[in-house]
C-alpha cells in the first residue's frame, strides 16, 4: 500500500512538471519560434509596425520622427471579402450579402508575412520587398486550410486587401496617386502593377489608404509599394 502511494506521488509530480513545461512553452513561443507581439518592417525612410493581431499600429517617418498613422484607430491591415458568406456554417449565421473577414493573426517568416483571418480557413503569404526608398508588398499565395474532420468545399474569395492603413490627414491629398503630403512628409500607397486597385476613403482626421484586388481581375501576384 505504501509502495502504491509512493508511486502515485511520483507520478503526480511528474505529471505536474510536464504540464508546467507545456504551459510555459505555450505562453512564450509563438509560430516559427518568435516571441514578438509586433512585426516591425523598416527601411532608411520609415518604420512600419503591425500587431500580431493584424492591426496597423504605427508608421514613423525616421528623419522627422513624425507618426504618420492616426492613433486610436484600430484598423486591420489585411482582409478578405466575399460577396456573400460561402462557408456552410457562416451562411447560416450571416445574411447573403458582402462580408469582410479581417486579419486576426500575423507573423513574419523571413521576408514573408503569414496572415490568418477571422472565421474563414484561408492563410495568405504576403512577400516583402524592402528597399531604401519604399517597402513593397505582394500576394504570393492564398492557401485554404480545411479542418481535419468532416467534408468541406473550398470557399471562393472575391476581394483581397493587401494593405490598409489610417494615414493622418495633411495639407494636401492626391487622389490619382493615393498620396497625402505637406511641407514635411508625404505618404503614398501606390500600385506596382495593373492588377492592383488603390483607393482612399476620407474619415475624421485621416484617410483610409487601401491596396488590393478583385478575383475577376487577379489576386495572386498583386503588388503595392508604401513610399
Amino acid at each position: 500500500m505504501k509502495k502504491q502511494r509512493t508511486q502515485r506521488f511520483y507520478f503526480i509530480n511528474y505529471l505536474l512538471m510536464v504540464i508546467s513545461i507545456w504551459l510555459v512553452a505555450g505562453c512564450s513561443i509563438t509560430e516559427k519560434g518568435t516571441t514578438d507581439t509586433v512585426i516591425t518592417i523598416e527601411n532608411e525612410e520609415m518604420v512600419l509596425v503591425i500587431g500580431s493581431d493584424g492591426t496597423a499600429l504605427s508608421l514613423i517617418h525616421k528623419s522627422s520622427g513624425q507618426e504618420c498613422l492616426m492613433k486610436g484607430v484600430k484598423m486591420p491591415a489585411f482582409s478578405i471579402t466575399q460577396d456573400r458568406p460561402y462557408d456552410n456554417e457562416i451562411m447560416l449565421a450571416y445574411p447573403a450579402k458582402e462580408k469582410t473577414f479581417f486579419s486576426d493573426s500575423v507573423y513574419r517568416d523571413g521576408n514573408n508575412l503569414i496572415i490568418s483571418f477571422e472565421l474563414i480557413d484561408y492563410v495568405a503569404t504576403v512577400g516583402l520587398n524592402i528597399t531604401d526608398s519604399y517597402i513593397g508588398f505582394s500576394l504570393e499565395k492564398l492557401e485554404y486550410h480545411m479542418a481535419d474532420f468532416g467534408v468541406k468545399r473550398k470557399t471562393h474569395i472575391d476581394e483581397f486587401t493587401l494593405l490598409q492603413i489610417p494615414v493622418k490627414e495633411r495639407a494636401h491629398f492626391g487622389e490619382w496617386l493615393n498620396v497625402s503630403w505637406d511641407e514635411d512628409v508625404a505618404v503614398n500607397l501606390l500600385a506596382t502593377n495593373r492588377y492592383t486597385k488603390i483607393d482612399a476613403q476620407k474619415h475624421d482626421g485621416f484617410h483610409q489608404f487601401t491596396a488590393g484586388a478583385e478575383s475577376e481581375v487577379r489576386l495572386q501576384g498583386i503588388g503595392a509599394a508604401l513610399i
